[in-house]
């Protein structure tokens, strides 16, 4: 005699077979699910010590770049890096090469871990930022200043917040003379300085805050 729906379903309820059914599901579900809550148990201190070296590579960069710069625009070659007897220029290009070697590093990190969004965005603008600053300091061409202070105005402004220094932007803003004046600008080197590490902070910030690339950020995804 064939079996009815009903006997069928009964099979189906009895209390061994859904015990059975319950623990393979749940097997499935363990074998599936733990190995992914470990790994992002192991990935989460290494993707912030990530994050931490590449902050402090962006920190030490931008830092000396910023006290060397404001050391070339009050004519201090040797805090610049540079020689007693070396001329302005040397020490300027000197410092230019070294924040370019720097921020390449610093670069490539960025693309690898962030691909290119909004972080990567941010840390472009900062990179483009600083040379700007540093030309300020050495470079005499009316166009050149004219875009840096273009560029901090619309660019670099999406990342300054601080108070003080969103006042000290918006000066910049109004008063374009205060920037592309040689003379002019070297009372404005450490107010300028100021506000470019006001958006290195808010730039760094971001980079904690973004997931990046390679690590498993939960149980349920692939990173």
């Amino acid at each position: 005699m064939s079996e009815t729906p009903k006997s069928r379903a009964a099979v189906l309820r009895h209390p061994l077979v859904v015990g059975a059914v319950v623990a393979v599901i749940s097997a499935v579900f363990a074998s599936l699910l733990i190995p992914s809550i470990t790994q992002v148990t192991q990935d989460r201190p290494k993707e912030l010590e990530l994050k931490r070296g590449i902050i402090e590579r962006i920190a030490g960069a931008t830092g000396t770049a910023l006290l060397r710069g404001r050391a070339i625009t009050n004519g201090d070659r040797v805090a610049a890096g540079g020689q007693l007897d070396q001329g302005p220029r040397p020490v300027y290009r000197q410092v230019l090469e070294e924040w370019e070697v720097g921020a390449a590093a610093v670069d490539g990190e960025i693309t690898t871990y962030f691909g290119r969004g909004d972080t990567a965005t941010g840390w472009k603008t900062l990179h483009e930022s600083i040379t700007k600053f540093l030309e300020l300091t050495s470079v005499d061409a009316a166009g050149v200043r004219a875009d840096a202070q273009r560029y901090f105005c619309t660019d670099l402004a999406t990342y300054v917040s601080g108070p003080q220094q969103r006042a000290n932007l918006r000066k910049y803003c109004a008063q374009p003379n205060l920037l592309r004046d040689g003379k002019s600008f070297s009372r404005q080197v450490l107010p300028l300085s100021r506000v470019l590490e006001d958006a290195r902070d808010a730039i760094t910030l971001k980079i904690v805050e973004t997931p990046a690339a390679g690590f498993r950020h939960s149980p349920w995804s692939l990173g």
